[in-house]
């Protein structure tokens, strides 16, 4: 269930991620490895992003 929101959460910012991609991600984000993404390391991985558009073309 926490994936799919980080995963809307993503595609709101206008980022699809293949499965494979979003798991990374949600592995590299998860710093406790607890399996939650919680507000804390959601929020580095925001502010992490600089431009949206650098992470779309990213997928190319």
């Amino acid at each position: 269930m926490q994936n799919m929101k980080l995963l809307n959460a993503l595609k709101a910012l206008g980022v699809e991620y293949s499965n494979d991609e979003f798991r990374s991600i949600f592995h590299d984000v998860d710093d406790d490895e607890n399996g939650v993404i919680d507000i804390d390391e959601f929020l580095r991985l925001v502010e992490s992003i600089d431009d949206v558009s650098d992470l779309e073309s990213s997928q190319e």
